[in-house]
């Protein structure tokens, strides 16, 4: 029974932290990468495309997963506070991020009518 719940616990709970900071990371670099690319489209094209909102703007998201990893490596466990914390960390970078993304969108539309 002892095993079972071990087993169940590394499953449920350790498994499940560990994948939670690996999507984290990944989420804040493809973000960068989205900002490194409107930063190229800036250098070729010569137009303002705000690359530096969308490089910054995941930051927060970045916050969220140390805040997150520190919690499970400490307590097994996001605490009220810190779970407040990057769950606001989080919004913000998301509303930063579609900003940021709805900027390059009509950067890149505008280019797009322009060649036709």
């Amino acid at each position: 029974m002892i095993e079972e719940y071990q087993f169940l616990f590394l499953i449920y709970v350790t498994l499940s932290n560990i994948i939670s900071v690996i999507a984290g990371l990944l989420l804040w670099t493809a973000f960068v990468f989205f900002g490194i690319l409107s930063r190229r489209y800036e250098q070729i094209f010569r137009t303002s495309t705000n690359w530096q909102l969308l490089v910054l703007a995941p930051t927060g998201i970045l916050v969220f997963v140390v805040i997150q990893a520190y919690a499970y490596a400490t307590a097994g466990t996001m605490k009220e506070p810190q779970s407040w914390a990057g769950h606001f960390l989080v919004i913000i970078s998301a509303i930063l991020c579609l900003y940021g993304a709805l900027k390059f969108r009509a950067v890149t539309m505008g280019l797009r009518e322009g060649r036709k």
